[in-house]
């Protein structure tokens, strides 16, 4: 009994396991600020853990972003279905002119924004 739900969890986890768990230096690709540097967004690589990010990196949409404020404070990340060239995020990714807390992303249907939140003045926890 116990080897069919270790054989199923196993399958199940090998199949669906979220590839944007995991990341950090090791699979960090480049890093775009904002212009007075309250927000820093960092592109990441997807890492083949699961089928589906197997089929991410193989099918060229092997990357995911994450936003941090000048703190260092995660703030924005991407859905786990987002997947999309580094190319893509490279060249079309940016802040608004307008309004610094306006992020453009490209997705496969065109591009995308979102209203980031106001970064306080201070680091305190």
């Amino acid at each position: 009994m116990f080897c069919i739900f270790f054989i199923i969890h196993r399958t199940v986890f090998f199949l669906f396991f979220p590839p944007s768990i995991f990341y950090g230096k090791h699979n960090q690709k480049y890093e775009i600020n904002s212009e007075n540097k309250n927000y820093k967004v960092v592109i990441y690589k997807y890492i083949p853990v699961s089928l589906l990010s197997i089929y991410k990196v193989f099918d060229e949409m092997g990357c995911f972003f994450v936003v941090y404020d000048k703190c260092g404070r995660e703030i924005y990340k991407t859905p786990l279905s987002y997947g999309v060239s580094a190319n893509l995020l490279y060249d079309e990714m940016g802040f608004s002119t307008l309004n610094e807390r306006e992020l453009f992303f490209p997705t496969n249907e065109g591009i995308d924004s979102i209203m980031l939140p106001v970064v306080s003045s201070s680091c305190a926890a």
